[in-house]
């Protein structure tokens, strides 16, 4: 496909961000026109389940398209993959997460994306 007839792609990801959080939706109080354009104009997922309500799992799982317990990311992962300073008992090892997992964001750049 040639990259005219690709789609531009934005994914907006917010921590916390609850339905209720978009002006027309339920709270008239907000005042958020870009975002509330974004939502209008873009795709939204009415019927989106988490299977895990803690942030680094549930990005993992967007990221890959798998639950935790295929992608091993299970808790908040307050380093990323470096860990030297917040698990000195690892003597400086990474963590690989993810390692093996085939993201989306990886299928886009053998489509061609950047």
């Amino acid at each position: 496909m040639s990259a005219k007839k690709r789609p531009n792609i934005l994914l907006v990801l917010a921590d916390d961000h609850g339905a209720w959080a978009l002006p027309r939706e339920t709270n008239q109080e907000l005042q958020a026109p870009n975002l509330q354009r974004l939502a209008d104009d873009g795709m939204q997922f009415q019927d989106f389940f988490c299977t895990c309500p803690v942030c680094s799992p549930a990005r993992a799982s967007l990221l890959t398209g798998r639950m935790p317990s295929q992608h091993g990311v299970h808790d908040w992962l307050a380093a990323g993959n470096t860990v030297a300073e917040h698990e000195p008992g690892r003597q400086g090892l990474l963590l690989p997460y993810l390692e093996h997992e085939c993201g989306y964001t990886r299928v886009l750049a053998e489509a061609g994306y950047t």
